[in-house]
């Protein structure tokens, strides 16, 4: 019958049967012995012993076409250039849906934008960039309306460049059986006098493990 082989982590040299060697199983396992080693080996070597693995550094852009704002006439989109430009109220919402570009089990670690405010301004006052989700209760539905819940935020450097502007390492497991997921972008405080602009956002997600070595 046949046995496994357990392998150790060594890189251990390679034999073969020679000569008149009996085809039998000790000068088989001379030769896979050797071979199981090896790969073993390599295994932890590369993966550190570990035996299934994420996939990590995957990024998707959040579509700003399909964006809402709670001005119609603060967006730009398709009419002379391709991004929001917030002109006509101040501290006013960009929401970006986000269901339709992530999964259940990935996990967000990261998000981004490329911006421009229109002023110099005080954190508080500045740019405002939210990962939010609405967490709905499916069982007692009389209990809506529910409340937005933040993730992870970031807000402009207080300048008026265009800028990368990074939200804080965080992680977050999706989860769209319960929660609608959505980026929130908050224009500056003096906007309707000062223009800003933002021109794409970022998502950075890790998903779960899977392979074998």
């Amino acid at each position: 019958m046949p046995a496994p082989i357990t392998p150790v982590s060594a890189w251990t040299a390679l034999q073969k049967p020679v000569g008149t060697d009996v085809a039998n199983r000790a000068s088989i396992d001379d030769a896979l012995q050797p071979l199981a080693d090896r790969i073993e080996f390599l295994k932890d070597k590369a993966l550190g012993g570990i035996i299934s693995w994420p996939r990590v550094g995957i990024t998707r852009i959040a579509s700003l076409a399909s964006a809402v704002p709670d001005n119609t006439s603060a967006i730009g989109w398709f009419v002379t250039r391709p991004f929001w430009t917030a002109t006509t109220a101040d501290s006013q919402y960009l929401l970006c849906p986000l269901n339709g570009i992530i999964d259940t089990g990935e996990i967000i670690t990261d998000f981004d934008a490329l911006a421009k405010p229109g002023a110099a301004r005080s954190s508080g006052n500045a740019m405002l960039f939210d990962l939010c989700c609405v967490t709905h209760d499916w069982l007692t539905p009389a209990s809506e309306p529910v409340a937005v819940t933040v993730i992870a935020s970031a807000h402009d450097d207080g300048t008026a460049n265009k800028q990368r502007i990074v939200a804080t390492a965080f992680s977050h497991t999706v989860d769209l059986a319960l929660n609608d997921y959505f980026l929130r972008v908050r224009s500056g405080n003096t906007a309707s006098s000062a223009s800003d602009s933002l021109y794409a956002l970022r998502l950075f997600i890790t998903k779960p493990s899977v392979g074998q070595p």
